[in-house]
């Protein structure tokens, strides 16, 4: 909803003032600019004030009480009380500053169809006030709902309850088996680094080491039928000081599970992933490679998450290259970024 509209809303009283002064501006120009006939500046002045009061005693009571729920009577007496008294008071008001009010019956039946003029005036004044009050309220409904559905889906189990029973039953199961025990522990690596914080350094090492992780989860679900050939450097699980937003890597590797074919033998994925020397000092390059699925072929533009890589490289690593090639078959990506500028935006180590 509009803010100004808003002001207005939470300011009934405001609402009232401002066609109020309008109108005192008008009957005013119209007065002087046509010459017409007068009562006088002292006859104008109590007649605004005491029907700007009138307006809020209809505004404020007398309207209201018929959209009340139970006793209306008491609401809509004390406003009939008052509108009485405001009328008596114009009358002795007039006859204090020198304007003639004229006979009591006249005057009753001027200022009666003069109140009903304001009332006309009044009620839309305060249909709209309620209609988009009404507005409001839903919004506000809206917006509530919205966060009981956010808070009831953070009822959930901590994840550090998960990981710490995965990890007791990973510790177990070496008794076991070696071999599902270093599956577990690749799965595990997986899940807390997902579940880790994202706005913290996240070093190119731990992005790797995850990446490996995945590989190996990968290789135990489509066991001697993934077609796959890794070259990841070893060395590269020793630079923690390099900065890596957390699942770039990972997100680039999981594309291309989704989208590729993965049990071509004839077409196996291609990934690498290594740390060269550069004019200007250490350069990371990463390569994927892939055969496209059938039904994958029309692809958005900027898919295989390259959006959102994009955009975090934008921000973080600025200096960094990203070739993207693709055909009806195939689908290539080659990422290279400098490590030798000195980036400012990298998360505080803590």
């Amino acid at each position: 909803m509009n803010d100004k509209l808003t002001y207005f809303l939470d300011r009934p009283l405001l609402m009232l003032v401002v066609p109020w002064a309008l109108y005192y501006l008008f009957d005013l120009g119209i007065t002087y600019f046509f010459s017409l006939d007068s009562r006088g500046f002292a006859f104008a002045n109590i007649t605004v004030l005491i029907g700007f009061a009138s307006s809020c005693v209809l505004f404020f009571w007398l309207i209201p009480s018929f959209y009340l729920q139970g006793n209306r009577i008491v609401p809509f007496g004390v406003s009939l009380v008052f509108l009485t008294l405001l009328l008596v008071s114009k009358y002795y008001l007039l006859i204090w500053f020198g304007v003639d009010p004229d006979t009591w019956q006249r005057y009753i039946l001027t200022e009666s169809l003069r109140l009903f003029d304001f009332s006309i005036i009044t009620f839309m004044v305060w249909g709209f006030y309620g209609l988009f009050n009404s507005m409001k309220e839903n919004v506000k409904s809206e917006k509530k709902v919205e966060e009981l559905e956010i808070a009831h889906k953070s009822l959930q189990l901590s994840p550090h309850f998960l990981l710490n029973l995965i990890g007791d039953i990973t510790g177990k199961s070496i008794r076991f088996s070696s071999v599902l025990f270093e599956d577990l522990r690749h799965y595990i690596k997986i899940l807390k680094y997902c579940y880790e914080d994202f706005t913290g350094f996240n070093s190119l090492a731990a992005e790797v080491d995850c990446v490996q992780s995945y590989f190996h989860s990968q290789k135990l679900r489509f066991e001697d039928a993934l077609s796959m050939k890794t070259d990841i450097s070893e060395a590269l699980l020793d630079y923690d000081d390099y900065y890596m937003p957390k699942m770039v890597l990972l997100t680039l590797v999981e594309n291309v599970f989704k989208h590729g074919l993965t049990m071509d033998v004839q077409h196996p994925i291609l990934i690498s992933a290594s740390l060269e020397a550069g004019e200007d000092g250490p350069k990371f390059i990463f390569k994927t490679w892939n055969r496209i699925k059938i039904d994958k072929k029309v692809i958005s533009k900027g898919g295989f998450g390259q959006a959102t890589v994009q955009r975090l490289l934008d921000h973080y690593l600025p200096d960094y290259e990203l070739q993207i090639r693709q055909d009806d078959a195939d689908y290539s990506l080659a990422l290279t970024i400098s490590y030798a500028s000195n980036y400012q935006n990298w998360p505080d180590r803590r």
